[in-house]
């Protein structure tokens, strides 16, 4: 893996800037696919589009950094600061984030399928629309993020604080949510088949909508008076779920 100096990589992000800047005409396309980036500073930096793809950005500080669209795939991002960062439609998959701070990042419709998020700071952050299947985030903090329609199916987020964040319409199919935090939380319409819930606080949280709900698993989670379930759940005997009357696909 080759090492890359600050001098280079001053003078790879001055080029990629006016790469963007001339719609490509001029400077050339940041790509440090494989690299070892420990440590690098590029807080506030324009990264759209950069191919990052491998590379190893452990410890980096990334505040504020503009990643637009680019390509982190299997990048090594722990204990990195990429807070308030804009990720919005960048590539993550397989990456490892954790203990990462992503809090107040934008990161509408990112890609991160089977990353690594456990024990990293999500709070506040805008994930909507986002990509996160099979993505482990066990003891991961999203305190106040905003995750609606977010694909979470096989999800590992036991332990996660999750407190009222907003997961209306999410995909939680067979996700883990064992000792989750949800007091709050906005889970209208979200899709629970197979979801793990034992243990998991549902204080307060709202489930109006929510489809293929296991009544055993509803049993083991921690609920008090104030958790709110549709009128229109519907038990399923047979199948031991409860789901909006009409049903729903797979999710």
């Amino acid at each position: 893996m080759r090492l890359v100096s600050s001098a280079e990589l001053t003078e790879q992000v001055k080029a990629h800037r006016r790469w963007l800047e001339s719609g490509g005409a001029e400077g050339r396309r940041l790509n440090l696919q494989a690299c070892d980036l420990t440590g690098a500073a590029l807080a506030g930096m324009q990264l759209n589009r950069a191919r990052l793809n491998r590379a190893v950005l452990h410890r980096a500080a990334l505040t504020g950094a503009k990643l637009t669209r680019a390509s982190l795939i299997g990048a090594n991002l722990e204990d990195a600061v990429l807070d308030r960062t804009d990720l919005t439609g960048a590539r993550l998959s397989g990456a490892i984030l954790c203990r990462a701070d992503l809090s107040g990042a934008r990161a509408q419709e990112l890609e991160a399928e089977f990353a690594d998020f456990s024990n990293a700071r999500l709070d506040e952050v805008d994930l909507a629309g986002a990509d996160l299947s099979g993505a482990v985030m066990a003891r991961a903090s999203f305190v106040g993020a905003r995750l609606a329609g977010v694909n979470l199916r096989g999800a590992d987020l036991r332990g996660a604080r999750l407190r009222g964040a907003d997961l209306a319409e999410a995909r939680l199919g067979a996700a883990d949510l064992r000792g989750a935090d949800l007091a709050g939380a906005d889970l209208r319409g979200a899709y629970l088949r197979l979801a793990r819930l034992a243990d998991a606080d549902l204080a307060g949280a709202d489930l109006t909508g929510a489809a293929w709900l296991s009544p055993v698993e509803l049993g083991r989670a921690r609920l008090d008076g104030t958790v709110r379930l549709s009128a229109d759940l519907a038990p399923d005997a047979e199948a031991g779920s409860s789901r909006p009357k009409g049903g729903l696909g797979d999710g």
